[in-house]
């Protein structure tokens, strides 16, 4: 929530790193939404997401302004009453005494007005606590805007409160691929892709390489690594997709960065020997480049 998100004048990290959370948790996100300081444009949305959504998660309009008004609207929607609490405040008066040598102003105490029988998250590094509610099988999460506070209370506060919520974990695993575009890879495994639930694999598109992901979920976070590492092997069967050279590379890269430090070398010279045999000039600069970066060997020497 915030009027300088949709200006632009700030980017939206607070919902980059939630949704990267709850990925961890084993949580699915299926919707992002942004609006100003609105309340009755933030009432329609939350009215929306209620609609669609077992959890909403809101980060910002917790401060003391004028326009600080997601506790207000959010309990509007919800029928829930905003209820003065006496300790949160006495903490934000403590906090202007101590952090700041400051009286508090009066106008912080609407950020003790919190809905009536919620679960308090306080916040130790701001002014603004948090909180978290359930109404008819939703449950709401309210998190200040600043991005370090977010970031504090959703792991410190949120995260335990979303953790008996939910029944299993989201891991995935990365394999980035030089040399061939984002619609050669598609067509190779396209396939594949389209007929494989768990794990799920897409392809992103960077400057110089595509990034293939492979998500999977399960019960414990082992399983679903297993099950993500699976997806990722089968990817590197270069006997079936005809890309001995790319997918060796590949295969070099991920081993390293699972700590098969000695293997992904050794694999990272098989592929500088098959360029080195064909001549191609470019993609052994650019495989020299990246693999002294990452191990700080030369294989040129």
């Amino acid at each position: 929530v915030g009027t300088e998100l949709l200006l632009g004048s700030i980017a939206n990290t607070d919902g980059q790193m939630i949704s990267e959370k709850l990925s961890g948790l084993g949580m699915t996100v299926h919707h992002h939404t942004v609006v100003g300081d609105n309340p009755q444009r933030l009432a329609e949305a939350l009215e929306t997401a209620r609609g669609r959504a077992d959890i909403i998660i809101t980060t910002g309009g917790l401060g003391p302004t004028y326009d600080d008004l997601t506790k207000q609207t959010i309990c509007r929607v919800f029928g829930r009453e905003l209820v003065l609490h006496e300790d949160i405040l006495e903490e934000i008066r403590t906090w202007f005494e101590t952090k700041l040598g400051k009286t508090m102003p009066e106008n912080n105490v609407q950020q003790a007005m919190l809905p009536a029988g919620c679960t308090v998250f306080d916040n130790p590094v701001g002014t603004a606590p948090g909180c978290a509610f359930e109404e008819e099988g939703v449950h709401v999460l309210m998190l200040p805007g600043p991005p370090f506070e977010c970031r504090h209370m959703f792991e410190n506060r949120a995260q335990p409160y979303l953790e008996k919520l939910t029944d299993g974990v989201i891991v995935s695993r990365e394999i980035n691929i030089f040399g061939m575009g984002e619609s050669s890879i598609d067509q190779l495994l396209h396939e594949k892709m389209a007929h494989m639930t768990n794990p799920t694999l897409a392809t992103y598109a960077k400057p110089f390489e595509v990034r293939l992901r492979a998500t999977a979920k399960a019960e414990s976070g082992e399983e679903a690594l297993e099950l993500a590492e699976e997806g990722v092997g089968e990817c590197l069967d270069y006997r079936r997709y005809h890309m001995l050279d790319t997918l060796l590379w590949v295969k070099a890269y991920c081993c390293y960065r699972l700590d098969r430090r000695e293997e992904g070398v050794r694999l990272y010279r098989q592929v500088y020997s098959l360029l080195l045999s064909t001549r191609e000039m470019r993609r052994l600069q650019i495989l020299r480049e990246q693999v002294k970066e990452l191990t700080g060997v030369d294989l040129g020497e």
